[in-house]
């Protein structure tokens, strides 16, 4: 596990020291409750609508090809979206209340997660988008995450990191994060290629923040708890930063060797963000 050698930060204040800062990024971004979605230029602080969604839009991906898919509920649809050509395709709907995606590592299909359901679908990205079911019976799935060499995690049960076989869809190894929560804990996840672990947004019993998880689901170190409003979506850069969707408003960003947040832009409504990669 990392070892921190520099104190907290309040949230919006930017440290210029210490540190190689990278706010230089483009994102898309959902709109949960203004039921559409962003292109965010971070660098200019330019937030565009692109396209609007007919529910409210939960976590978004970027495929090879360079279309964007996402989630939307109430009734539980994916939804691709062109941005060359602004077409949108349904390619699935009624499947539970959806949650977070994750590309697979062929790049050819997705993982969603069916959170109500407690299941792990995948789903073809090509037509027909075939869906079928990886995993069952784990009362919620919330976050999705590959690591490096292809092992899957989830945040299941509200609380808990599990490790998932990703052709049998068993259960490998579990992590409790902290006690039970009645309505959320463990939220979005990634797996984090400049520490070579995986990062969870919490809100939990011990207060809003950061869960670091080392891939052997050993143990798990909090970061900034109390100084995160809601955090939801995260994503990592691979370079010491993560960009995280905050009490759908604020798309943070945090330098993981300084633990602190270096920025925060208003983002109406965000719940998740996605990078684009640089050209």
């Amino acid at each position: 596990m990392r070892k921190l050698v520099w104190g907290f930060c309040a949230i919006g204040v930017v440290i210029t020291s210490m540190v190689a800062m990278s706010s230089a990024q483009n994102f898309y971004a959902t709109n949960e409750y203004g039921y559409n979605i962003y292109s965010v230029d971070y660098a200019t602080d330019t937030v565009t609508v692109i396209t609007t969604t007919t529910e409210k839009p939960d976590d978004i991906i970027l495929t090879p090809a360079g279309n964007l898919v996402y989630t939307q509920n109430p009734g539980g649809s994916v939804v691709m979206y062109n941005p060359t050509t602004k077409v949108s395709t349904v390619m699935g709907t009624a499947l539970g209340g959806l949650r977070d995606l994750v590309l697979e590592p062929s790049g050819t299909s997705i993982l969603v997660a069916a959170y109500a359901p407690g299941k792990i679908l995948r789903m073809s990205l090509t037509a027909p988008y075939t869906v079928t079911t990886l995993a069952s019976k784990l009362k919620t799935v919330n976050g999705l995450a590959y690591d490096k060499a292809g092992d899957l995690f989830a945040v299941a049960d509200m609380n808990t990191v599990i490790q998932v076989n990703p052709v049998t869809g068993a259960t490998i190894k579990t992590l409790v994060l902290e006690p039970y929560y009645k309505s959320n804990g463990g939220d979005g996840m990634c797996y984090d290629p400049y520490t070579n672990e995986l990062w969870i947004s919490h809100i939990g019993t011990i207060g809003n923040g950061l869960y670091e998880v080392p891939l052997n689901l050993s143990t798990a170190t909090e970061y900034l708890t109390g100084d995160i409003l809601q955090p939801d979506g995260i994503v990592s850069d691979g370079k010491g930063n993560l960009y995280i969707g905050g009490a759908y408003k604020n798309l943070l960003e945090y330098n993981i060797p300084s633990n602190t947040v270096t920025k925060s832009l208003l983002v109406s409504g965000i719940d998740s963000p996605v990078l684009v990669p640089a050209p």
